[in-house]
């Protein structure tokens, strides 16, 4: 009789746990649906996802682009590595200078749907200076018409947020620590409230680790949190000197 009583509570206890784990379970499963739902709403729309595929930033892990390793990979490689991505037949590209800074970049552009992107190397550097034995430390691919949302997409939740600030300008930045990775954001209502997935940011730099570690120190930034917040004081207060 023991022996039964015992079995019949070893069952309870083990319909107990069942009953109890499922619905563990049946909770995951359904904050999982939910959250897949909300990213769903931040997937970009067909026009701007074939811009994020014409980028190719899955092609190699960041902030590898292309086949161009910031640190490694020289100017000469790079453009080879652009040419055999983007042939002629469906691009077509061209090369661009800014007549005041000296700064050069190469526009991108589909032959199919005119859509279109700017590629620098080594952005800020005088392209008389840039030798074809040169090591590349910036990539800055630009002019890609997309929101914070959208580059979601691809790059996922940033570690940090920070401002540069130059000649007459500031800017946030959404990094991705983990890569090497620098989103530049435009908010025309409010420049510093980053607090919404439809802020235009049109602007990823890929840097060596190197030039990383210069760029932007731990001091300067400021950790995020989501769209919780407009984080506009802490930007602000992280431009004092």
């Amino acid at each position: 009789m023991s022996i039964r009583w015992r079995c019949l509570s070893d069952h309870k206890r083990t319909v107990h746990y069942f009953i109890k784990y499922t619905s563990r379970l049946f909770a995951a499963s359904f904050t999982i649906i939910i959250l897949s739902l909300l990213v769903s709403g931040l997937q970009p729309p067909s026009p701007q996802f074939k811009t994020l595929e014409m980028l190719h930033l899955v092609d190699c892990k960041l902030p590898c682009w292309i086949g161009i390793i910031p640190g490694k990979t020289t100017i000469s490689e790079a453009r080879m590595l652009i040419e055999n991505t983007y042939p002629d037949e469906a691009y077509e590209i061209t090369l661009g200078q800014n007549v005041y800074d000296g700064t050069d970049w190469l526009n991108i552009q589909n032959r199919h749907d005119d859509s279109d992107f700017y590629v620098s190397l080594n952005v800020w550097q005088k392209p008389e200076n840039k030798t074809e034995n040169m090591i590349i430390d910036q990539i800055t691919l630009s002019g890609a018409e997309l929101t914070l949302g959208e580059w979601y997409f691809v790059l996922g939740s940033p570690q940090v947020l920070s401002v540069t600030w130059g000649n007459h300008y500031a800017v946030p930045n959404m990094l991705y620590n983990r890569w090497n990775v620098r989103l530049t954001l435009y908010n025309p209502r409010d420049n510093f409230a980053v607090d919404s997935p439809y802020i235009s940011a049109g602007m990823l730099d890929l840097y060596d680790p190197v030039e990383w570690g210069k760029t932007y120190r731990p001091a300067y930034q400021i950790k995020w949190h989501g769209f919780s917040t407009s984080y506009k004081d802490e930007l602000l207060a992280s431009m004092q000197p």
